[in-house]
């Protein structure tokens, strides 16, 4: 009897080794609270902005002081500083904890594991001992966790952050509409070029490790010169004007395929295709400018094309007409296209005004 208790001990004993020793899941849960932040132990850190990111993040394990009792908020930080919150970050979320053991120089093991998982790739810096910039930081920082984990919550349009397009940097794109940068200003402006200060980091790093701190906010919609919301909605109203007079074109021209020439009908019909063309003529103008601005998205490119085909059969048919090249039967063909042309570019303009909104 004494062995097999002794035998089942054992079996107990490696057991409860064995889920000690089991790998964690990977996830946004890992991220636990490993130090305790004291009010008070930063002399510099009051109760400015960034304050409970400083202790959250401190608690967390992300970030230290720069000594015991300073954690420097406007100082900058180096590339390898980055690499380094970067591999931490990575290797919490997939492996639950971040057991580093540093060398010579002291950032070289956070540069092997970034290499290895994807962090970074070998030589992308010149030197790992500058300044990083907000561009920088948030490149590296983006691929610490799957993209996943950047769920949107804010509608920032293509174009939108006045000072980098969606095409240079699409990792920062993710972040605003994740609520991880919110921007320096009401415009959202990124400051790209900017070296990354301390505070901001700790705000950074712990809405990326707590998802609920995540900001929910909306930026000013003007890009470019150009109030995207604004041209959106007159570009909807001049739509909207140009399936109005398309329906009185309709009009008239059943009068004339009912009862024939007629003159004042004749001149309805023309003069109702003129404003039509006139009103999807605008609505191209106002869409044309958006594209311009926000480099080219192939949404709202869309939007302007359909509007510049419904210009293009309006004036097709106004010439026609005009030069008696055609009956009013061959006029009234072309009026699917031009409904078919105003509808899309209405349907694609809509949707470029919720996405703004």
């Amino acid at each position: 009897m004494r062995k097999i208790v002794t035998t089942l001990l054992c079996v107990a004993l490696i057991a409860s080794l064995l889920t000690g020793f089991a790998m964690a899941a990977a996830g946004i849960g890992n991220f636990a609270r490993v130090n305790t932040y004291k009010a008070g132990m930063f002399t510099d850190v009051g109760t400015e902005w960034f304050a409970p990111n400083v202790k959250d993040a401190y608690e967390l394990g992300l970030v230290k002081g720069k000594s015991t009792n300073s954690f420097a908020p406007g100082d900058n930080i180096k590339l390898s500083e980055v690499v380094a919150l970067a591999s931490r970050i990575h290797s919490i979320y997939n492996n639950g904890s971040a057991n580093f053991t540093q060398g010579d120089p002291w950032y070289q093991v956070y540069y092997d594991y970034a290499v290895t998982n994807g962090i970074i790739t070998p030589g992308q810096y010149v030197s790992y001992e500058t300044n990083a910039t907000r561009d920088n930081f948030v490149r590296i920082l983006f691929n610490a966790m799957p993209k996943t984990e950047y769920t949107t919550k804010n509608n920032i349009a293509a174009g939108q952050i006045p000072d980098i397009s969606e095409y240079e940097n699409d990792q920062a794109y993710i972040f605003y509409r994740a609520g991880i940068l919110t921007g320096k200003d009401a415009k959202g402006s990124f400051f790209p070029s900017a070296n990354i200060q301390r505070s901001e980091v700790a705000a950074i790093v712990t809405r990326m490790a707590i998802p609920f701190q995540r900001q929910s906010f909306s930026l000013e919609t003007t890009v470019g010169g150009v109030n995207l919301k604004e041209n959106f909605y007159k570009a909807m109203e001049e739509l909207n004007k140009a399936a109005q007079y398309l329906i009185l074109a309709a009009d008239a021209a059943d009068y004339l395929l009912e009862h024939g020439n007629d003159a004042n009908k004749l001149e309805e019909l023309e003069d109702n295709l003129i404003e039509g063309a006139m009103s999807t003529a605008a609505a191209y103008d106002l869409l044309d400018e958006i594209y311009i601005a926000t480099n080219g998205k192939s949404e709202y490119a869309t939007a302007r094309d359909c509007a510049g085909k419904a210009r293009i059969y309006c004036y097709t048919a106004i010439t026609a007409l005009e030069n008696e090249l055609n009956t009013v039967d061959d006029i009234v063909a072309m009026f699917n296209s031009i409904a078919t042309s105003i509808r899309n570019a209405f349907e694609w303009t809509q949707k470029g005004y919720i996405s703004v909104s």
